[in-house]
């Protein structure tokens, strides 16, 4: 997917296919701009895309990789509404994007969703809901129900059981977890330090809150790692193992674990739990990469690391990091040429600020 010439590499977006039937769901915008409020579009965002995951036939693209589109796209092209829902559509290879807003007043809350078709720009779906943000579950639930009768897909009782099975009941656990992955996201180390305090109080509240317990873990194998301190990453693997153990489907849970577990030389053991993590979720190219990091870079598995290392570029081409583990590998192995493709693939994305912001 990219294109060479005159020394230099041009990143194209994945062609979409109509056979592949993937979604994408934006971060809902505030319509009132109070910041006091913005949890709430990355809570609405999070738990769309988690229960959209129960819609058989239909591949949901990860929340970590839209949200890097999303703060992309709006910084190149200034694009808003339905103009930058499809533009980050079609960079990701989504069949379809869903996008919203909400509008906070006192203790009610409106919501609007959208879904749009991206190859033609349809609108598909328009799903209003109003209610109080106490009823926030429901209203999230609702919004999920409605918008896959637009998807062509038949819900049974099992898909629809698991999309009304709320992760907490807590609205101040759900609250405390979203602050902290929008904190999380923002990559600084004063946010990582907030987030951890964050996601603390979610699990405080709500002890059985699986995603919860799995961004406290992953937040710390975040810090402990940039750092470098093994200590932090040893602090991870009690709440991932909580995690996993509350919901043994957690994806992100076992990336974190695995990665935190193959660093602290358990090898073995974390090898397992990043192939199970394939094993779960096989379109999830977080999952792939780092598999392919614990293969090379753990075990000296390079041709196993560069097959995975692949993978995940099919599922998402504009990693600028997982394009720059494989030029390495690529040179490691004598592939010069495939190299050299990769590496300048990778300085492309760097200078976009798709990989990072340094």
């Amino acid at each position: 997917r990219i294109e060479t010439g005159a020394g230099s590499t041009a990143v194209r977006a994945p062609v979409v296919d109509a056979g592949e039937r993937t979604i994408a769901v934006l971060t809902f915008t505030n319509v009132t701009a109070d910041a006091a409020d913005d949890w709430i579009g990355t809570g609405i965002a999070e738990t769309v895309t988690s229960d959209l995951k129960n819609v058989h036939n239909v591949t949901v693209i990860g929340r970590a990789q839209v949200f890097e589109q999303l703060k992309n796209v709006h910084a190149e092209t200034g694009r808003t509404g339905d103009s930058l829902a499809i533009e980050i559509g079609r960079r990701l290879g989504a069949w379809w994007v869903v996008s919203g807003a909400y509008q906070r007043i006192g203790d009610r809350i409106r919501i609007t969703a959208q879904l749009v078709e991206v190859l033609n720009g349809t609108l598909l779906r328009t799903v209003k809901i109003d209610g109080r943000v106490d009823e926030i579950f429901e209203l999230q639930d609702r919004i999920v129900f409605d918008l896959s009768r637009s998807l062509n897909v038949k819900l049974g009782k099992a898909e629809a059981d698991a999309i009304e099975q709320d992760e907490t009941s807590s609205v101040e656990a759900f609250e405390a977890y979203s602050r902290g992955v929008l904190n999380m996201r923002s990559a600084g180390r004063d946010a990582i330090d907030r987030a951890i305090a964050l996601f603390e109080r979610a699990v405080q509240l709500d002890p059985k809150y699986a995603s919860a317990w799995a961004v406290l873990g992953g937040a710390y194998t975040l810090k402990g790692g940039f750092l470098g301190m093994p200590s932090l990453v040893e602090k991870s693997i009690e709440p991932l193992r909580r995690a996993i153990g509350l919901k043994p489907t957690l994806v992100n849970a076992h990336v974190w674990l695995g990665g935190a577990l193959t660093g602290l030389g358990k090898l073995d053991e974390g090898l397992a739990l990043l192939r199970r993590a394939v094993e779960i979720e096989p379109d999830n190219a977080d999952a792939h990469q780092a598999l392919a990091r614990a293969y090379w870079l753990s075990k000296g598995m390079v041709p196993e690391g560069i097959a995975e290392l692949r993978t995940a570029l099919a599922l998402n081409p504009e990693a600028g990091y997982t394009h720059l583990q494989l030029s390495m590998l690529e040179a490691l192995s004598g592939n010069l040429d495939a190299a050299e493709v990769d590496a300048r693939q990778a300085i492309e994305l760097q200078e976009r600020a798709m990989s990072g912001t340094e």
